[in-house]
């Protein structure tokens, strides 16, 4: 009987070691007094037990320690503890009997610190096998968490699935007694950002992330390059309502860094804190960062658009590119003349421009980096405005168009007066040619003559390169010719009877 109250005294003092080393652990100070607490406790109740009733004593003793563990174990973690508790107790009993049995006391003072160590170091290893831990410094917390699990005390875990955080395990990050870190793992484009209720802790890398007591997660960040869409809707200098669609890609600020395959996306920790500290609230709900972009953009196009006038905004891109008829249908404009070839006279161009630099000076002190932007079409939000707006551009064009018809009809009208004048001129000059050299061979001409004369200087003129005459006027020629021939032939007839 000596003998094995002396192999229960050596193994309640390793029990009580091991204890308060494990208490240390899970819950510093207050965890040492209370494992070391209940191991001595365990462990005078089998002496007293063996001592009193010898091996029934020592097993009525192993009993009810094991069903006050259970009870202690639910209370902490419902049935994982009970299990836990009771579990490690008997086994580690069974381990000194086990030795015992084989060689006395000193089998069970050799045999069970040696499976105990090798079963908790075992453990210890396995559990950085369990998570993806990005370096060794993790692995105590690891360790944490497997033993709180399996103790049902964790605090609640969470995992990034189809870019949401899904809940994994439940748990209360508000419990105190022997807790364990919660978990948050997240791909390498995704941070957890954690806190306290006071303080925000921003991890170092995307990844693995252990959670302490009171901390929640407060916002998951996108470290990847965002765009955001928005419609804007503003006033314009003479007061019309307009709406225009803005984007605008942005991204938390990588300070100076790229994505390098391998490796998780780059961020800079005060960026991430300041994005995360100046989330907006609106009407007693909070946004999230990158409505941030959306805010001051809305504010920055209002203040934009609002120095323009609407018919600023209605002009053409560059003058006419095949003429006058050609600028109806390509393009139009609130002024007569059109626009010249240059972006800058784009006031889409000189808005997206100004949009851009002023909102990446706004957001700058947010740790967010805007990478450009851009603008929709400028359109009233009333349609009967559209419809007026094109009515005047009908009537101006159309009163354009007649001055056009009327100026076209105008030349037409001098060139043809023109042509008529010059035709008289040289009709007059054949005619009087034909004249002087009749009159010179002193002869008289008759009516008929005079008229084949002007026929022939006529066939002439239609006969000259560059002139096209009808088919109609063409075929009268042909019947005064066939007319005038006959004369101009009896005329020298007439004159050799007369000799």
């Amino acid at each position: 009987m000596g003998d094995l109250i002396f192999a229960e005294a050596g193994l309640a003092a390793f029990m009580i070691l091991g204890a308060a080393l494990l208490g240390l652990f899970l819950q510093r100070g207050c965890g040492l007094i209370l494992l070391a607490g209940a191991a001595a406790l365990a462990a005078g109740l089998c002496i007293l037990g063996t001592r009193l009733a010898g091996w029934p004593g020592l097993l009525v003793a192993i009993g009810v320690v094991a069903w006050l563990g259970a009870r202690v174990g639910h209370k902490l973690g419902q049935r994982k503890g009970a299990r836990l508790i009771s579990g490690l107790w008997l086994g580690l009993c069974l381990s000194g009997a086990v030795g015992y049995w084989i060689a006395g006391s000193t089998g069970a003072l050799l045999i069970a610190p040696a499976i105990s160590l090798l079963f908790w170091g075992a453990l210890y290893l396995f559990s950085g096998f369990l998570l993806p831990l990005r370096d060794s410094s993790q692995r105590d917390e690891a360790f944490h968490s497997l033993l709180t699990f399996s103790l049902g005390t964790n605090y609640p875990y969470y995992v990034m699935n189809d870019r949401e955080l899904e809940k994994r395990v439940d748990g209360s990050p508000y419990k105190s007694f022997f807790c364990g870190p919660g978990i948050v793992i997240t791909d390498c484009d995704h941070l957890a950002v954690i806190t306290d209720g006071s303080n925000i802790k921003v991890p170092d890398e995307p990844g693995l992330t252990f959670t302490g007591r009171f901390e929640v997660i407060q916002r998951v960040m996108d470290l990847r390059p965002q765009l955001k869409a928005f419609p804007v809707e503003a006033r314009t200098l003479d007061g019309i309502p307009l709406r225009v669609l803005t984007f605008c890609p942005f991204h938390i600020h990588w300070g100076g860094q790229k994505p390098t395959p391998g490796k998780p996306f780059p961020f800079q920790k005060r960026a991430i804190f300041q994005a995360v500290t100046a989330e907006p609230v609106e009407q007693g709900q909070k946004r999230g960062w990158e409505d941030l972009v959306v805010i001051h953009g809305t504010r920055i196009m209002q203040d934009i658009i609002s120095r323009y006038k609407f018919d600023d905004l209605c002009l053409a891109l560059g003058p006419c590119i095949n003429g006058p008829a050609d600028d109806l249908v390509l393009l139009y404009q609130s002024d007569e003349e059109p626009a010249p070839a240059d972006p800058r006279h784009d006031p889409r161009l000189q808005i997206r421009s100004e949009l851009v630099t002023r909102l990446r000076k706004a957001m700058k002190p947010f740790g967010i980096e805007v990478l450009g932007g851009g603008i929709s079409n400028l359109l009233p939000t009333d349609n009967e405005l559209i419809q007026q707006r094109i009515a005047n551009w009908r009537t101006k064009w159309q009163n354009r168009i007649m001055a056009m018809q009327a100026e076209g009809d105008a030349q037409r009208a001098h060139l043809i007066g023109q042509a008529q004048a010059r035709v008289e001129q040289e009709l007059l000059i054949a005619i009087s040619k034909m004249l002087a050299d009749t009159l010179a061979e002193g002869e008289d001409m008759s009516d008929e003559l005079l008229a084949a004369a002007v026929v022939a200087s006529l066939e002439g003129m239609a006969n000259k390169p560059g002139i096209k005459l009808e088919q109609d006027t063409r075929a009268k020629l042909t019947y005064l010719r066939s007319i005038g021939k006959p004369l101009l032939l009896s005329a020298p007839s007439a004159k050799r009877q007369g000799e």
